[in-house]
């Protein structure tokens, strides 16, 4: 339990020996079909049906997805 009183849980994988060998690499790199799913996804949030370009740039209203 933190100073907050909530109850910290950490990852199975995290206490398995194996983790041990795991480090953390100064720049982060994405395989090439994780970064096509990154873009897939990031212009359906910026696609607004506009074959212009304009709408990449909107304003949300609301709460974001």
């Amino acid at each position: 339990m933190d100073e907050a009183g909530s109850v910290l849980r950490i990852p199975a994988w995290m206490l398995a020996p194996e983790a041990v060998h795991y480090q953390l690499a100064a720049q982060a790199t994405l395989d090439a079909q994780t970064l096509r799913a990154l873009a897939a996804l990031l212009m359906s949030l910026l696609d607004d049906g506009r074959e212009d370009g304009k709408g990449l740039s909107k304003q949300w209203k609301g709460e974001r997805p």
